[in-house]
């Protein structure tokens, strides 16, 4: 570990990091093990700050991308195909944030798989965005908190 906190002195770093975390959980990997490298890497201010920019950031890349990519016409077909798609959509249309916010607070579930599915609803961006960055601190600063506690060991 000393010679990890030497290069935690290093500018280039915390702009590794973010590509790395972001990268990674664009790729489906979990984000948890990230998030506790950064409370390694930059201790609990500066990492809980880096690993909420790279999971919103991740968060956000991933929805846009599968939207973009054809989310809209599956999106389209499911709510054709399925009511309770179609109902869920219009609860997602107006009640956006509040059902994020309440997904991304359930310990365990997997981030990337999250926004994944939210990829596939008419859920505002703004809404996801704020959301998300709200829903995810809570478990963000503990992973943060556990690394930076194994750091000092």
């Amino acid at each position: 570990l000393d010679l990890l906190s030497t290069w935690a002195g290093h500018a280039w770093l915390p702009l590794a990091f973010l590509a790395v975390y972001i990268l990674a959980e664009i790729l489906l990997l979990p984000g948890s093990p990230f998030a506790v490298a950064g409370g390694i890497f930059f201790g609990i201010p500066v990492g809980i700050v880096l690993a909420m920019i790279a999971n919103i950031s991740a968060a956000t890349i991933i929805l846009l991308i599968l939207r973009s990519a054809g989310g809209g016409k599956i999106s389209a077909y499911l709510r054709r195909r399925f009511t309770l798609m179609e109902k869920m959509n219009v609860s997602l249309e107006k009640n956006g944030f509040r059902q994020v916010l309440l997904v991304r607070l359930v310990p365990g579930l997997p981030g990337s798989m999250i926004s994944c599915s939210f990829s596939l609803t008419s859920v505002r961006l703004r809404d996801y965005v704020l959301a998300t960055a709200l829903g995810n601190l809570p478990s963000t600063t503990v992973l943060v908190c556990v690394g930076h506690f194994f750091g000092s060991l």
